[in-house]
């Protein structure tokens, strides 16, 4: 026997618990994972489940965690601000170290972009901010030094990363585009913490 559908009244439940119109929760949930990325505060677990919130979606939160593993893996650290620094003095993580950590770096961003989403009843605004802050949080893996560092690549890769991350969740209004992409961001993610921990 399967389980019955949810309603649409089930769907809004923890809007109404908490007072707030349908759609509300994800935005905020979008800004407070952009707010993160771009000013490299605070953790990146938190953006994570923010951006996980705002896209109402497991595979979100599978793909990002498993990116977020591979930079810790890495630089044993999950704080944007660290990661910032680090970036800072040695330049982006995606052109330093060995070849194998670099392309961790590059695998890991691509999962981010690939697992950002609006939930199917998304507003203009909710995809703009989702994309907004997958495109950062891309950014900040990859190519992310922080005040002292040269900030040029960051911005350029930010844009780009958010372009694309909203060309992507405007295609999810079809089921097989979005079912692919969930797959490609979990094997990018999980590509990129096997290459983290590849022996030098």
């Amino acid at each position: 026997m399967t389980a019955p559908a949810a309603s649409p009244a089930a769907d809004d439940a923890p809007h109404a618990v908490l007072g707030l119109t349908p759609g509300a929760l994800e935005t905020g949930a979008a800004v407070g994972a952009a707010g993160l990325a771009l000013t490299s505060t605070g953790s990146m677990v938190v953006a994570v489940v923010f951006l996980a919130v705002a896209a109402r979606s497991r595979w979100t939160l599978t793909a990002l965690l498993l990116a977020v593993a591979a930079v810790a893996a890495r630089f044993t650290t999950v704080g944007f601000d660290d990661l910032a620094g680090i970036q800072s003095v040695l330049g982006p993580a995606g052109t330093f170290g060995p070849v194998t950590a670099a392309a961790s770096a590059w695998l890991a961003a691509t999962a981010a972009v690939l697992a950002v989403r609006a939930p199917a009843d998304a507003t203009n605004l909710q995809r703009v901010m989702v994309a907004i802050a997958g495109g950062a949080l891309a950014a900040a893996i990859a190519v992310g030094p922080g005040p002292g560092g040269d900030l040029a690549p960051r911005i350029a890769a930010t844009v780009v990363a958010t372009v694309l991350a909203f060309v992507l969740t405007t295609a999810d209004d079809r089921p097989a585009v979005a079912r692919v992409r969930a797959s490609l961001a979990v094997a990018a993610g999980v590509a990129a913490v096997v290459l983290a921990a590849w022996p030098a």
